[in-house]
């Protein structure tokens, strides 16, 4: 049976532009919403992001059929993870759009920090690799007790503050501060005190990853962290241990049964975990932001790219000014 011409032509049409489609949004990289404030203030909730994807290396989709731009795709096509590419270490301190390791259908976006084989660390506002303090000349927010002599509404509407907490009735007041706002605070006659709201260093956060109440790991104090490579041996260090437990959805402390009643290496989760490089990923607004710290190490297959830029920011609280500002914002 002969297909009219112009139905063919229609055919090849739709055709080409899927093809087009698929290759620009898997090869080349695409447009992503950012819907929390974990980055502040270097992006923005309702902030537009272009995620670069040939910066780290093309990935091959693991379902090839597969309708660009939507969840449709025929999954019993499944290709094994291979990135064609490396993400190297030029690319450290860049913004990066990243699966969420536990919430697997969010992106989320964080700052590469470490990689393979590194060791990193956070003491109060600092971040370590290899013992060596990391120079970031990015905007970086902390909490911060803050006193008031005047009203908080004009403080508020003054300095745009995002996530503000009360301490008490009496002006007393957590923020979460950036660098130049920390110094406009300083300076200005308003405030009475500001001081950092840094946890302990002890202070035990069960939800810090690896996971581990003996750690005593909290946001503000949390590492050392050895960062694995690809086929580390499991039991070498902790991290893996956290990273097991996360995948398996067990408690750290039931890691020890699980080691009594089976060999870890004989079970397909764990060798599906050796097969990766790890790597360290943080907030900007350090406070709030969720990150490595909250979510565990960044498997390679789950970095999609780095974000370049905010191209266009939908954020409600913004006036039609700084919305302008903010067109094709480079990060």
């Amino acid at each position: 049976m002969r297909i009219p011409k112009k139905i063919s032509d229609w055919l090849k049409a739709i055709g080409i532009a899927l093809l087009a489609s698929w290759l620009l949004v898997n090869v080349v990289g695409k447009t992503s919403f950012v819907k929390e404030n974990g980055m502040y203030p270097n992006l923005y909730s309702g902030d537009f992001v272009w995620i670069n994807k040939w910066s780290c290396g093309f990935v091959f989709p693991k379902y090839p059929l597969s309708v660009p731009g939507t969840t449709i795709a025929a999954k019993f096509l499944e290709v094994p993870y291979h990135r064609f590419g490396r993400i190297d270490t030029s690319l450290r301190l860049n913004v990066i759009a990243y699966t969420d390791p536990i919430n697997t259908g969010k992106i989320r976006f964080g700052r590469l920090i470490a990689y393979p084989t590194e060791t990193v660390e956070v003491f109060n506002d600092s971040v370590y690799v290899n013992n060596k303090a990391l120079k970031i000349s990015q905007a970086i927010c902390h909490q911060y007790q803050v006193k008031i002599r005047s009203d908080f509404k004009g403080v508020i509407d003054d300095y745009n503050i995002i996530n503000p907490l009360p301490v008490s009735n009496q002006n007393d007041w957590i923020f979460e501060l950036y660098n130049e706002q920390l110094l406009a605070f300083q300076a200005d006659p308003r405030i009475k005190f500001i001081r950092p709201s840094f946890k302990k260093k002890g202070e035990t956060d069960k939800e810090i990853f690896p996971f581990s109440p003996s750690l005593r790991y909290n946001k503000d104090h949390w590492g050392p962290i050895y960062i694995p490579q690809k086929n580390d041996s499991l039991l070498s260090n902790i991290t893996w241990d956290g990273i097991l437990c996360a995948r398996l959805g067990i408690e750290f402390d039931s890691l020890q049964t699980l080691y009594k009643t089976a060999k870890p290496d004989s079970l397909h989760q764990v060798n599906k975990l050796k097969k990766y490089n790890y790597y360290a990923v943080l907030s900007d607004n350090r406070s709030s932001g969720i990150d490595s710290r909250y979510v565990g190490l960044i498997r390679e297959d789950q970095i999609l790219g780095t974000v370049p830029l905010a191209f266009l920011s939908m954020n409600p609280s913004l006036s039609f000014s700084e919305k302008l500002s903010r067109l094709f914002t480079a990060l």
